[in-house]
């Protein structure tokens, strides 16, 4: 999300969709079969890798969704639709690529120890059949799980009860559709409590008759409030869309409606529990972004889950380039959110900490101060939601060493310094305008090197308030 397709580009040739080997920076001694935890990719298939098999340089991403004048104009006020795409890949020459994309975005997930995709359910059956396509590409490749989750803020919203459970009993007794160990379907719901109670009561009556087996129902709340309690008679588990600031992921917040109470609340009604992991959220189109402070808000929701016991975690989102809240390898931050979480999703679902066995630092920035002015005329700028952090300018490293190491970050004359410990450290800067490299060093030896994708400007084309990463192994 952080380059502006002007006249002069800002971003560099993408690498590759598949890399040559997985990042190899940590060692955990892998997951007991019997472990439960999951985790979860929200998935949008708005956004899949290829939108028509073009060349990158001529398909819908760049010429309609990424230009300010995309898409006739619309998204002009603010800069244009995204600021991000999935990295392309080359023109298939395969007649099911659309398929064969689902795949790549399977493994994908999975080299990171990631479980299924919980797909949002955004349209009527009848229209689309992506969800369709996704389920069998999960069957195909297997070892995971599609996690059906209808969306009721749109055209599903407005079904009855009947029409509803016809749209979504195909998807539940797919082969790729996720199933607990006791045969039941699971069904998730995105802001389920805009529907009332007595309305899913039932749809899970119509689908158990139609699927013929129970359905395990775990909601997902946009705006929580007494909904647990309503939805425990019925329900399975709970989850929540969340913050997406290091306060909304505290654990010292006990008030109503904060993440620990809702945790709390959850599991004193003996309903299992799916965290919200997120990176970041910044949406041209509605004007808004949340201070995420780097990745701090994405270690705190990860400690939230450990340390409340957490069965199951949802990674907010896969590819939500509207949001910027895409963790799917990227143009703007290649594999890097990915493979920073990956030592969290091993820490998780092992529940021991994984060991580092290999340098890497991964480098999140800003290509823009938060007061950036954009020299295009953009009418609806993007400010801090009400409840976020305060807006700061910041470089930050993740450093993870085998070893006690000095990280040196240098950005033009400036060069600042911070010590690490083995294991993961976190160090952070003053955010520089221009480009900056980051260098680990260990008795006078370089062992780990990150270089700035974009130079850090305080006149961008556009207004850009994701965070940047570089770095990492891949």
């Amino acid at each position: 999300v952080g380059f502006s397709w002007a006249p002069t580009p800002r971003t560099p040739v993408p690498a590759p969709t598949q890399p040559a080997a997985a990042p190899h920076y940590f060692h955990s001694d892998g997951v007991d079969p019997q472990n439960e935890r999951k985790v979860f990719a929200h998935y949008m298939p708005s956004f899949p890798i290829s939108i028509a098999n073009k060349d990158s340089d001529r398909d819908y991403y760049t010429t309609q969704y990424l230009p300010v004048h995309g898409e006739n104009g619309i998204h002009a006020a603010y800069g244009g639709y995204l600021r991000d795409r999935p990295l392309p890949r080359a023109v298939s020459d395969r007649p099911d690529w659309q398929l064969a994309d689902v795949e790549t975005e399977i493994g994908q997930a999975k080299s990171v120890g990631i479980d299924g995709f919980a797909v949002d359910v955004i349209v009527p059956r009848a229209t689309s059949k992506v969800v369709d396509r996704i389920l069998g590409a999960a069957a195909a490749v297997g070892d995971f799980d599609i996690l059906v989750t209808a969306d009721v803020t749109g055209p599903l919203g407005a079904m009855d009860p009947g029409a509803f459970a016809a749209d979504i009993a195909p998807y539940l007794s797919a082969p790729g559709a996720y199933h607990l160990a006791d045969g039941r379907a699971v069904l998730g719901a995105f802001a389920a409590e805009q529907k009332p109670a007595a309305w899913w009561m039932n749809v899970l009556d119509i689908l158990h008759a139609k699927i013929g087996t129970p359905v395990a129902f775990v909601p997902t709340f946009l705006t929580v409030g007494d909904s647990p309690e309503s939805f425990a008679p019925f329900s399975y588990g709970f989850s929540m869309w969340g913050g997406r600031s290091p306060d909304a992921m505290t654990d010292t917040d006990l008030g109503r409606g904060s993440s620990m109470d809702v945790i709390q609340r959850t599991h004193q009604l003996g309903k299992l529990w799916m965290q919200p992991v997120a990176f970041q959220d910044a949406r041209p189109g509605s004007g808004v972004f949340a201070e995420s402070d780097n990745s701090l808000t994405n270690r705190m929701s990860w400690q939230l889950a450990d340390q409340q016991h957490a069965e199951w975690v949802q990674l907010i989102t896969w590819n939500d380039y509207a949001e910027s809240t895409a963790m799917a390898p990227s143009v703007a931050h290649g594999w890097r959110i990915l493979d920073m979480n990956a030592y969290d999703i091993a820490w998780f679902k092992s529940g021991a900490l994984p060991a580092v066995d290999g340098d890497a630092m991964f480098v999140s920035f800003r290509d823009q101060p938060v007061n950036a002015e954009p020299t295009y005329p953009e009418t609806s700028l993007t400010q801090a939601v009400p409840s976020s952090a305060p807006p700061r300018d910041t470089i930050e490293v993740v450093a993870f060493a085998t070893a006690p190491s000095q990280v040196s970050l240098r950005a033009g004359s400036q060069v600042d310094t911070c010590d690490v410990g083995e294991g993961r450290t976190i160090c952070t800067f003053p955010l520089s305008l221009g480009s900056f490299s980051a260098t680990m060093t260990r008795a006078g030896v370089t062992v780990a090197t990150a270089q700035s994708n974009a130079d850090v400007t305080e006149t961008p084309y556009t207004q850009d308030l994701q965070y940047r990463v570089v770095g990492g192994l891949r």
